[in-house]
């Protein structure tokens, strides 16, 4: 499955479902519990995930696009493995001085 693919379908179902359960909801008050669920989830979730997700989605591959670093998912991670042979609560310590610039 293509990136771009899973990331549209995360932001539909992200946004979509919620939205729809919340519609449903209060659809529920007009027509009844199940037929207002059903009419929330079907009309308004599906309708609302897919404009978020075409409008989520290019905005996010736009601004990724756009970035001068970042473009290859090996320059995404830690590239380096660090050993620091000391007891945890002394490399704590010292992670926190170099962090936190005391």
């Amino acid at each position: 499955m293509n990136r771009y693919l899973k990331l549209h379908l995360k932001i539909f179902l992200g946004t979509g479902i919620p939205f729809g359960i919340f519609m449903g909801i209060f659809h529920s008050l007009e027509y009844g519990f199940p037929l207002g669920l059903v009419a929330g989830l079907f009309r308004e979730g599906i309708i609302f995930g897919v404009f978020m997700s075409l409008i989520l989605g290019f905005m996010h591959s736009w601004s990724v696009k756009r970035m001068p670093y970042g473009k290859s998912e090996e320059s995404l991670g830690n590239s380096q493995i660090i050993i620091y042979p000391l007891l945890n609560e002394t490399s704590f310590q010292a992670c926190l001085l170099q962090v936190c610039h005391y």
